[in-house]
């Protein structure tokens, strides 16, 4: 979207070279985020949850006493390069039957394996049941 004229209203470049960007129009961007995730009822406090996850995975930082000012850590195309890289290399390649001594099935969790839906709510714990 930052590199797309079409949508400077929503969200722009503040300094390309320092990769800071403002989103402009955060109600107008959740309703295009949501319409990318399939979700009608898109608000930008629902959105804001899958920026905060991109904060603790060091994606995106918000500027520090700016409204609406965030900075790119990682930029998309490195990500999707270290995605292709981690699962090209051996250690990362899916286990095959032969490699454990047991049937067991093993699973690689780490978190660069998953895309992480933000509007999809967390499961809630079910409530006690009577006896």
């Amino acid at each position: 979207l930052l590199c797309d004229e079409r949508y400077q209203d929503y969200i722009r470049w503040e300094d390309p070279d320092s990769h800071v960007f403002r989103v402009v129009d955060p109600n107008g961007l959740a309703r295009l985020w949501g319409n990318h995730k399939n979700r009608e009822n898109m608000t930008y406090e629902k959105m804001s949850r899958a920026l905060r996850h991109y904060y603790k995975l060091n994606i995106i930082k918000k500027e520090r006493g700016q409204r609406l000012l965030f900075r790119f850590l990682k930029l998309p195309q490195d990500i999707k390069k270290h995605q292709l890289d981690t699962a090209e290399s051996p250690e990362h390649s899916p286990p095959q039957d032969g490699d454990f001594p047991d049937s067991s099935p093993t699973y690689d969790f780490s978190e660069d394996q998953f895309e992480v839906s933000p509007d999809r709510p967390s499961p809630q714990p079910s409530p006690p049941t009577r006896a």
